[in-house]
């Protein structure tokens, strides 16, 4: 798997200007699907999930558990095949859960 693509939340997820990973679901060296759910995420107040969109490896993760991140910072590297890097759509997909 010679490609990686990084995952990062950008504008068009959220509005606000931080977030932080409440935990990790997966450790690096795991295999994950497109729809896979990586982390859990804290924005504003609201809990979600952050699902990859695209299939691979997790090569690392690039935040700690409850550290605070801003706006397009990248978060975690996936190895992919060329064809599996998710090209003109967003890295990683939100999904909100209950509190």
């Amino acid at each position: 798997m010679p490609f990686t693509y990084r995952i990062s939340l950008s504008k068009e997820f959220i509005k606000a200007n931080n977030f932080y990973i409440s935990k990790w679901l997966i450790s690096p060296g795991t295999w994950i699907t497109a729809g896979t759910s990586i982390a859990l995420v804290k924005i504003d107040d609201e809990n979600y999930e952050l699902l990859a969109n695209g299939d691979g490896i997790l090569s690392s993760c690039l935040l700690q558990e409850l550290e605070t991140a801003g706006i397009s910072q990248e978060i975690a590297v996936i190895a992919a095949d060329g064809e599996e890097i998710p090209y003109d759509r967003p890295t990683c997909i939100l999904r909100k859960t209950k509190p």
